[in-house]
């Protein structure tokens, strides 16, 4: 194989350059030659300085450097940028007479030297090819490194993605966690009961606001709670009457006052029932602002809206039977039968029915003396209706209901079941939203409506004589055993702290 052949296989794609520092032109011209068979016509250089200048501009393929000539004054081969940093291609040329200067070579990366000869072919050949090497290994690493950094860059995908897929999955377990909690409370008499317990348990919520629309539809009012994590937003009155649930413009100004308030970066949820716009809203200041963008609020959203509705339809749909309610007269002809002897225009009860139920009577006089003497409008049927239905749903008792006037109802209940359910009207009472009746629920939100919840005898005079003495007696509890008394006092107390 002749050196333009072995070239040939070895040469790089790119372009070959040679540059000569040689103080000897004829051996020059020698070298010279055999580059040119194959193809490179080399620089030459015949002092360190035009050298050092020329390959700053442009670094050749391969530079030979004559060792008579590796300093020039101030200027040494060995300081040169590139040889420093080892990025020159170099090979020593030197003759018998320059041999002991090749001792000055050995801390310069080199890729061999090249002897003063009658033929230059061999030499030249065989750096050659240690420099066809030398640029395909640096060819080989650069494409590796190629390769690695679009590794790199996938495995960065990668992990951006596992980390994305990691947030998701984390917020959507929080979302699961959520609506469980909220699926335990599925049963209570209201839908802000149930996101008071929840949101206040929520150490993710910083604060939260609820605000729905009053019964006239002219006002957006918030219920009282005693909780520290409950902002109470003062009644928007309207200015309009909306029959389709929260109109826009409402929802715009309720987020307003609600950003004044509460400060921050709020997530606002609007709940939807059976009407056309949102019946209810609820406000959520956070401690994790990531939750903010992150979390599916649509989807809490949708499923609040569900639960709210469900609820709703669970207070319509109780006592819808005519078997459940009691005249007056006929509660009295009952009770009298108790006392004297049933006859035959008394209904058919027997006498084991009689004496294994009792009465219970539950007393708004204290609402209506507040209606009576304030002049307040009160949507009375609509309170009827919401308090024995969210009744029921609470308590899934059998019981019979007879409304005595306006003032009274009275409850007609196995005894088995009677204890159950004195205690649970008491607390029932005690939680009902009175003011929500009210047209303006502002001048009653913190009056004292409690009812008074009794067990009377099962005999028509007693239960006559009972009823006179309750609706004559001045109301039981005051401001500070109501917690949301005349004297209106700020009363909270700490939540249970608890993650999603």
């Amino acid at each position: 194989m002749n050196l333009t052949e072995s070239q040939k296989q070895t040469q790089p794609e790119h372009h070959l350059t040679v540059a000569l520092l040689i103080e000897d032109l004829r051996e020059g011209k020698e070298l010279t030659f055999v580059f040119k068979k194959v193809g490179v016509h080399p620089y030459i250089y015949t002092d360190l300085k035009s050298f050092w200048q020329g390959t700053l501009e442009r670094l050749p393929s391969l530079c030979i450097v004559d060792v008579k000539m590796m300093s020039e004054g101030p200027l040494l081969l060995k300081n040169h940028p590139y040889v420093k940093t080892e990025q020159m291609p170099l090979a020593f040329f030197y003759g018998p007479e320059s041999t002991p200067l090749l001792f000055s070579t050995y801390e310069m990366f080199n890729l061999g030297t090249i002897r003063k000869d009658e033929s230059y072919v061999g030499q030249v050949k065989g750096t050659l090819r240690r420099l066809n090497k030398m640029i395909q290994l640096e060819e080989q690493s650069h494409g590796e490194a190629i390769k690695n950094s679009r590794f790199d860059r996938q495995i960065s995908r990668l992990m951006d993605q596992n980390e994305q897929l990691k947030e998701k999955d984390y917020y959507r377990n929080l979302l699961t966690s959520v609506c469980q909690r909220f699926e335990l409370r599925k049963n209570d008499e209201d839908f802000f009961k149930a996101c008071e317990a929840v949101f206040s348990s929520l150490k993710e919520v910083e604060e939260f606001a609820y605000l729905e629309l009053s019964t006239s539809g002219q006002k957006l009012v918030a219920p009282e709670s005693r909780l520290a994590k409950y902002r109470k937003i003062p009644s928007l009155w309207l200015g309009q009457v909306c029959t389709k649930g929260i109109e826009f413009f409402a929802q715009n100004m309720a987020s307003q006052v609600g950003v004044d308030l509460m400060g921050g970066e709020l997530m606002s949820l609007a709940i939807k029932g059976r009407k056309e716009n949102p019946e209810t809203l609820v406000f959520l200041k956070l401690n994790d602002q990531e939750m903010l963008n992150h979390f599916d609020w649509e989807g809490l959203e949708r499923y609040l809206s569900g639960l709210y509705s469900a609820i709703e339809l669970k207070a319509q749909t109780a006592l819808a039977t005519p078997q459940r309610w009691m005249q007056p007269f006929e509660l009295l002809s009952l009770l009298d039968q108790e006392f004297y002897k049933a006859v035959s225009l008394d209904a058919k009860t027997s006498r084991q029915e009689m004496e294994e139920s009792i009465l219970i009577n539950v007393s708004f006089s204290g609402l209506v003396k507040t209606i009576t003497e304030k002049g307040y409008r009160f949507y009375w049927k609509l309170f009827q209706e919401d308090f024995l239905k969210r009744l029921q749903t609470q308590t899934h008792l059998d019981f019979k209901v007879c409304p005595v006037g306006v003032e009274n109802i009275a409850f007609w209940v196995n005894k088995k079941d009677g204890d159950q359910l004195f205690a649970s009207l008491k607390s029932y009472s005690a939680r009902f939203p009175f003011w929500k009746y009210f047209e303006d629920a502002d001048l009653v939100l913190a009056q004292h409506l409690r009812p008074v919840v009794q067990q009377m005898p099962t005999a028509s005079r007693g239960y006559l004589k009972q009823l006179l003495k309750t609706a004559e007696a001045p109301l039981e509890a005051t401001a500070e055993d109501d917690g949301f008394g005349a004297k209106n006092q700020t009363l909270w107390r700490p939540d249970p702290q608890q993650s999603m």
